[in-house]
């Protein structure tokens, strides 16, 4: 097949003849952007990547830390999981990086299209590549929560983990702002990759860190983190003794 005219008959088709080179220049870039975790050519990744593994990753070190998890055994040869995590954050930062690069790209070219080939391209391209942009930033994020934690510095993995979540509900709020017309709640059952299901999942994390270090009463992380050094010392009375006689 002759990529290249195929491309051009795509763009001509769905973009029209005044939107063609712009699309089909901007669309070469797309395979070159894609993360490449092996050394075949068809070892790219796309969402499933930056969801399920971190996913994966996640779940192992909430049931038990000290053991690698075996699901990745056919992508890395790292032996533990904190090896496993080193792993898949060095491979996220470049695609995070990538991706950040390619939709400003995108955007530039959005600009330059009329409009409903505006309409159409951010609906697509431009869609798809901040998918991927806020889901591999949420993973490096959510892979520096778990560097965190295995350094035993549980506030600070509970702060990227609050990063990563917060990425993962934007790629769900780029598909939910492309939703207009007859595709009004297209994105709404978004389930085989399920970016929700992955912030939903750091959220428990961000449960699981806070509860490992400032369980069960939960008052030290408030006192240290919002207080002055000087009032974070100071406790009621009624904490400390009997009131009653």
């Amino acid at each position: 097949m002759d990529i290249e005219a195929h491309r051009e008959n795509y763009v001509r088709t769905y973009y029209g003849a005044d939107a063609r080179e712009a699309v089909a220049d901007c669309l070469a870039q797309y395979p070159k952007y894609a993360l490449a975790y092996g050394d075949r050519e068809d070892e790219h990744a796309g969402e499933q990547f930056s969801n399920h593994v971190m996913r994966v990753l996640i779940s192992q070190y909430m049931k038990d830390g000290n053991e690698a998890s075996h699901e990745l055994q056919w992508a890395t040869d790292a032996q533990t999981l904190e090896g496993q995590n080193l792993w898949y954050g060095a491979l996220c930062e470049k695609a995070a990086s990538g991706y950040e690069a390619y939709e400003k790209l995108c955007e530039q070219t959005a600009l330059s299209l009329p409009e409903n080939a505006k309409i159409l391209f951010c609906d697509s391209i431009l869609l798809q590549v901040q998918i991927h942009r806020y889901c591999y930033r949420g993973a490096l994020h959510a892979s520096r929560s778990l560097t965190r934690a295995f350094e035993g510095d549980q506030k600070k993995a509970f702060y990227e983990a609050g990063l990563a979540r917060e990425d993962y509900l934007r790629a769900d709020q780029c598909m939910r702002d492309r939703e207009h017309g007859k595709w009004s709640g297209f994105y709404a059952n978004e389930c085989l990759t399920d970016v929700k299901q992955s912030a939903w999942l750091l959220e428990g994390l961000m449960y699981h860190l806070r509860n490992a270090d400032d369980g069960p009463h939960f008052y030290r992380w408030q006192r240290e983190l919002l207080y002055a050094e000087e009032d974070s010392r100071v406790m009621l009375l009624l904490r400390q003794s009997n009131q009653s006689g």
